[in-house]
């Protein structure tokens, strides 16, 4: 509460036992008050201003003065404690963001007042003279079809229009347009206070129903009162904003699909300044390059961002450092980027590509910018390319995208398997050449097809249509874009991986393999850059190191270094080898461990012994002992050896001894094999007397690809042996 007060201030607060006056308020004071309860000071317009102390004024006054300044407290509190921001809210829906209804009804409420104007000037009358010649053609419906239908609209409460409305309209007109708004009726929706409670049983990636949720939240509710009822937690929860709804249910990469994005113009880009690159898997198998399995390729796709252009791609079994630097020589071969933006991805972010002495890009001289993480749609435009790749995908019969038939897919996976099992190869699978030409194919009529995020052109015949990417890179090109391709020569020495190695005796080493040339005596002892082919063992070259700027560069070329020898091998042993072989090694400990694991199985570690049980003695012969499954010499013999009278039998073992001895084997059925080879032979040169047992052995047989590889060896013919497993004999068709 302020302690010094104006006179004009204390006029305007309608104080009790105070005059109304401001003139008779000062002569009330100063007769009081003495000099120390007043206090001159100067105003804005530089004339003295004389502020009272409220301790002299009345009583009454005084309480009324600190009943005021209590309520300010509180209605500062309510600011603290949120419920004012409920009223602001409330005041901004009922000024700004304006309904149907309440458009409708200020607009009715404006269009009274206008014809109130109309009035006032047409009978050249006052406000007040206007109003009442309104109202009483309001009264005997003398309005027209217009003013009636706007005064029901009007009076937003089914009320009728009195002197007093229509006055408090027109003061409301002055003051701004939107005070001819309306209130909303009802309250702003309240937060129930178990509603962050309820929301961690909600907000869980497993995406519980809500009524599982509310389910486990009733379980545990420890609250005053009855839990919330199902209705109550769906009307809530069905209140909340998409966003706190969906929290914890989603991730932050499907939560920012339904969130506000910034597009990213590129119309003042040329071609080459930046290359966005993006991998993907090939949704169709294709044969391996080497051992010819089915397999899904991995491709690598460098697009330029100003014309849409795919300038580099490589295809690999995986997204690998030396697979995108393999699109980028062929991007390098068309123009080297100013910028190449990646994700932060394995095959992307690694010292092959980003180390700052040696890395390719170091090399080229292009500044490598990645994606933020969970901000794929930052490089959108490569993202939406790689759904092209689906129509090349759908032409081939080993295609395993969305919309294959599960039935079809699967008929095609056990073809080629099946195939692949008896011959080797399978003639759904397409071979890696024909794979690698129909992406060559397919990219160029992608390069050559309209774009649709690139600007109209007319065609040839007047139509319009978008322009192409080559035809917006050629048209950039030709209105004096300069573009700098990577040189052939250059190829070498800026895409070869790159280390440093010291040179000892001639010889620099490259894991096992060592590399000689009498030109690196002059090196001795000093470090060297060495460039490899990954694909080529068979020489590396070397280059000087050169410090500019304190770090150390490529320098001169020294010499090609040729493969000499190494102390494991002696055939030099390529990078692409060397990655084969320890993939295939470690496939073999991943099987060695299963066949451990199915090995152990067939030994447990707990081991029971066998126990006697009992059976019930022979009813027949009650003189008899009860006999035992576990072969007691007291048992009586079986029928089969030697009938009742075998009660005194002998021992197990002198007993199974006379039957092997007494025993007297069946004819053999068919001829003997000394193996399989001399059986399939036999098979194939009598079809008719083949048993299903023994088509049974030749199924097996051409399961191991062992043996199907033996059998052609010995020049079978394995499809004939496919075919005899499916024919029946004579036999099993009579029956």
């Amino acid at each position: 509460m302020k302690l010094w007060l104006t006179a004009r201030e204390l006029a305007e607060a309608n104080l009790p036992e105070l005059p109304k006056s401001r003139n008779h308020i000062s002569q009330q004071i100063i007769s009081v008050a003495n000099e120390e309860h007043i206090r001159l000071v100067k105003s804005k317009n530089g004339r003295p201003l004389k502020l009272v102390d409220t301790s002299v004024l009345p009583e009454p006054a005084r309480a009324e003065l600190a009943r005021r300044a209590r309520k300010a407290t509180d209605e500062q509190a309510l600011i603290a404690s949120g419920k004012e921001l409920a009223h602001r809210q409330k005041e901004y829906f009922r000024k700004e963001v304006l309904t149907y209804r309440s458009r409708e009804v200020a607009a009715a409420r404006l269009t009274i007042l206008q014809e109130i104007d109309r009035i006032a000037i047409y009978y050249s009358s006052g406000r007040t003279a206007a109003v009442a010649m309104f109202l009483k053609s309001y009264s005997s419906g003398a309005l027209t079809n217009e003013i009636k239908a706007a005064a029901r609209i009007a009076n937003d409460r089914g009320r009728g229009l009195s002197r007093a409305t229509l006055f408090r309209w027109l003061s409301k007109r002055q003051e701004s347009a939107t005070a001819l708004v309306p209130k909303i009726s009802g309250h702003l929706p309240i937060r129930p206070s178990w509603l962050d409670n309820f929301l961690p049983f909600w907000q869980r990636p497993q995406k519980p129903g809500l009524a599982e949720a509310h389910r486990q939240f009733v379980a545990q509710w420890q609250g005053p009162g009855p839990a919330p009822s199902y209705a109550e937690v769906r009307k809530a929860v069905k209140k909340l904003e998409h966003l706190e709804r969906d929290k914890g249910r989603f991730g932050k990469l499907a939560l920012r699909a339904s969130q506000a994005y910034v597009t990213r113009d590129t119309s003042d880009l040329l071609p080459c300044d930046v290359y966005v690159a993006d991998g993907t898997t090939f949704d169709a198998e294709v044969a391996h390059p080497i051992h010819g399995k089915p397999f899904k390729p991995e491709i690598t796709t460098i697009e330029d961002v100003a014309t849409r252009r795919i300038v580099g791609w490589s295809a690999g079994l995986s997204e690998t450092a030396q697979g995108v630097a393999d699109a980028l020589r062929r991007a390098a071969q068309i123009g080297i980027p100013a910028i190449f933006y990646t994700d932060r991805g394995s095959g992307y972010v690694n010292d092959r590509l980003g180390n700052d002495l040696t890395g390719v890009l170091a090399r080229l001289g292009t500044t490598a910018k990645t994606a933020l993480p969970y901000h794929s749609w930052s490089k959108g435009n490569v993202e939406r390319l790689q759904k092209h790749w689906i129509p090349l995908a759908k032409i081939y019969p080993t295609y395993l995208g969305a919309g294959m038939d599960k039935e079809a897919a699967q008929a095609v996976h056990k073809r080629t398997r099946r195939d692949i099992a008896l011959f080797g190869q399978s003639k759904l699978l397409p071979e890696w050449p024909e794979f690698v030409a129909a992406v060559e194919a397919y990219i160029n009529d992608y390069n050559n097809r309209p774009h649709r995020s690139l600007p109209w052109v007319r065609d040839e015949l007047g139509r319009k249509r978008h322009m192409s990417p080559n035809q917006l890179w050629d048209s950039k090109v030709a209105a004096g874009c300069e573009i700098i391709p990577a040189e052939p020569s250059e190829l070498v020495d800026l895409f070869y991986p790159a280390e440093i190695r010291a040179a000892r005796r001639c010889i620099v080493w490259r894991g096992t393999n060592r590399y000689f040339s009498n030109d690196l005596d002059r090196y001795h002892g000093q470090d060297v850059f060495v460039l490899f082919d990954v694909f080529d063992a068979s020489k590396v070259w070397c280059r000087e190191v050169e410090l500019v700027n304190g770090e150390r560069k490529p320098g001169r070329l020294i010499c090609e270094a040729q493969f000499e020898g190494n102390k494991t091998r002696y055939y030099p042993v390529s990078e692409l080898q060397i990655a084969s072989e320890k993939r295939a090694k470690g496939r073999l400990r991943r099987l060695q461990r299963k066949v451990d694991d199915a090995e152990a199985e067939l030994r447990p570690s707990i081991m029971f012994e066998a126990q006697p049980v009992p059976v019930a003695a022979n009813p027949y012969f009650p003189d008899q002992p009860a006999a035992s499954l576990a072969g007691d010499a007291a048992a009586p013999s079986s029928p089969w050896r030697g009938g009742l009278e075998a009660a005194s039998a002998p021992d197990p073992v002198q007993r199974d001894s006379a039957d092997v001895a007494n025993f007297t084997a069946p004819p053999r059925q068919g001829p003997a094999f000394a193996d399989d080879e001399d059986f399939a032979a036999w098979c194939l040169a009598n079809p008719t007397q083949v048993s299903d047992m023994q088509r049974e052995a030749i199924r097996d047989m051409l399961e191991s690809p062992t043996t199907v590889d033996e059998l052609r060896r010995h020049g079978l013919d394995c499809v004939a042996l496919d075919r005899l497993t499916k024919q029946r004999t004579r036999h099993t068709e009579a029956v």
